[in-house]
This record gives structure tokens, C-alpha cells and sequence, in this order.
């Protein structure tokens, strides 16, 4: 069974930032308001510079067991205790003017944004144990060098399947969604709406 042992999002930390930036932009400015031209070039400019800061982390546990067999010769076995780390998020550098409308009024705009993905997976090496099992009954019968190997793919598969049936996608979504709607609120739009992205990912 699936352990998760920790999942972190960074929207409070990236929305904190955001006001902040804008704070000190007006302040330095001098204007009680944010000087910014609503046109989807500018707006989708502000939007690629939070493409880093809207990954979702998942960290889980699982154990793996492989075993080649092998007539008359005996089983060699491998057992993993691995630890994997998942990065989700929404790749906003593929956001282009087309995907951002600004209704006429300036106040409103909808985003169409890429559909999340896993950006990143991989194993925590110094929280992966190994231990192997080997019963040769003809001692001169080396064993398979690649067996740990296949292993360790076999558990990256599974630390991706398990974080995607998590739901590690959704939350990646909401994240991104909850982070451009704090951005472009701070900058002075009173209505951020989301809809699905035309292009799909696989």
C-alpha cells in the first residue's frame, strides 16, 4: 500500500509575493494604482513569470519486490524500500496571447491554461533501502546485474501512477489557477475565469 508522507503547495507563499511585489511596485511609483496596460501580451508575461513557483510536491513510500527464477539453478531476488518524490505543475511558459481574453470593460479576463503534468519523478536515494536474496544452488551461476536495476524503474512507474491516481493533476490545476487569479487580481482585475486548454499532453 501507498504511503504519502508529505504534500506541500506553494499558492499562499507565491500569492504572499505577489502582493508584496505589487505593494512595493506602487509604493515605489508613487500612484494609488497598478499602472498596467490590460492587452494579453502583458498579461500572459506576468503569468509565464510564476512558471516555477506552482509545482506540487508529493513524497510516497513503497515497497518492491522483483525475483528471476531460474530452473535448476535456484532465485534471485531484489527488495526495495524506496522513497519517491513527485513534482506536478502546469507548464505556463506554454501560455501565448491566444489563450488570455480580456473582456472589454478591463476588469474581466479568462485564462485557457495547458493541462497539468508530471514535470519531474524521481527516487530519494538516501531514503531508498535495498536488500537482496540470493539462492544459487551452482555457485558459479552469476547473478542478473540488472535486476536491481529494473527494480528501481519498476518503482519510478509505480511512485508516478501512484501520486496521478492521488491526485497530484488536480492539485496541480488548482494551484496554478489559485496563484494566476491572486497575480491578476493584485494587478487590477476584479474576475479571473479558467477554461480548458485546446492542446493536450500526453
Amino acid at each position: 500500500m501507498w504511503k504519502k508522507i508529505k504534500f506541500c503547495t506553494v499558492s499562499a507563499i507565491i500569492i504572499a509575493l505577489v502582493l508584496a511585489a505589487v505593494y512595493f511596485w506602487l509604493k515605489a511609483s508613487g500612484s494609488g494604482a497598478p499602472r498596467v496596460t490590460f492587452e494579453p501580451a502583458s498579461v500572459v508575461l506576468q503569468i509565464q513569470r510564476l512558471n516555477q513557483l506552482t509545482v506540487v510536491k508529493y513524497t510516497l513510500q513503497q515497497v518492491i519486490e522483483m525475483e528471476q527464477s531460474r530452473p535448476l539453478f535456484g532465485n534471485e531476488k531484489v527488495l526495495l524500500l524506496v522513497q519517491g518524490k513527485v513534482l506536478g505543475g502546469v507548464d505556463l511558459s506554454r501560455v501565448t496571447p491566444q489563450d488570455v481574453r480580456v473582456d472589454s470593460d478591463k476588469k474581466s479576463v479568462t485564462v485557457s491554461l495547458p493541462p497539468p503534468r508530471i514535470l519531474e519523478a524521481f527516487l530519494d536515494e538516501k531514503e531508498t533501502r535495498v536488500w537482496n536474496s540470493i539462492t544459487w544452488w551452482t555457485p558459479w551461476i552469476a547473478p542478473n546485474p540488472d535486476l536491481q536495476k529494473d527494480a528501481r524503474l519498476l518503482a519510478l512507474d509505480k511512485v508516478k501512477a501512484a501520486a496521478r491516481e492521488m491526485g497530484i493533476l488536480a492539485d496541480a490545476q488548482r494551484n496554478a489557477e489559485t496563484s494566476i487569479r491572486g497575480l491578476l487580481m493584485a494587478l487590477g482585475f476584479e474576475t479571473v475565469k479558467f477554461i480548458p486548454h485546446a492542446a493536450v499532453v500526453p
